[in-house]
């Protein structure tokens, strides 16, 4: 549920609030944020609005919640607006027309996300099963196995039905 108030005042929007759990905000220099700029908006949709934000914004704070492996200054961030003064300018879009933005934006980032790490996932299980097939435990080679044979193919129907979601 978003919380990020941005208020319009003068040539400027105040924001409040907390955007939590976000890749690559420890090193990032400028934040795509979105905020409620209309809160008797129905439905709720139709009152959010898209900022660009550049990190040395007075009233912006960044915490690192926790690195990543394999990142550097990509780890995940806590950002915290305490009265943070962005510039008219900086809005994206329509004022009240950030849904559309994060519709065209960052569905189909999540899709492509989603479909990468199906593809990660398929080919682990396809060495995973290679080795099995090679490897021998016990005089036999690991897939002959019941329970290495059925871990390989739960892990196969989970692959499955998270490809059908996607």
């Amino acid at each position: 549920m978003m919380r990020t108030t941005a208020e319009k005042k003068g040539d400027k929007f105040i924001l409040n609030g907390q955007k939590r759990f976000i890749v690559g905000g420890v090193g990032a220099y400028f934040y795509v944020t979105f905020a409620i700029t209309d809160p008797s908006a129905t439905p709720c949709t139709k009152g959010v609005s898209a900022f660009i934000i550049d990190r040395d914004t007075p009233g912006l704070y960044v915490t690192t919640v926790y690195g990543l492996i394999g990142t550097r200054r990509g780890g995940t961030a806590r950002i915290i607006f305490k009265n943070a003064e962005i510039p008219i300018e900086n809005l994206i879009g329509e004022l009240n027309g950030g849904y559309e933005f994060f519709s065209r934006m960052m569905i189909p980032e999540r899709l492509t996300t989603a479909a990468g790490s199906l593809g990660v996932a398929n080919a682990a299980i396809e060495l995973a099963a290679r080795y099995a097939m090679r490897r021998k435990a016990f005089g036999k080679p690991m897939i002959e196995h019941e329970t290495i044979n059925f871990m390989i193919a739960e892990s196969i129907t989970e692959i499955a039905h998270a490809t059908a979601l996607v």
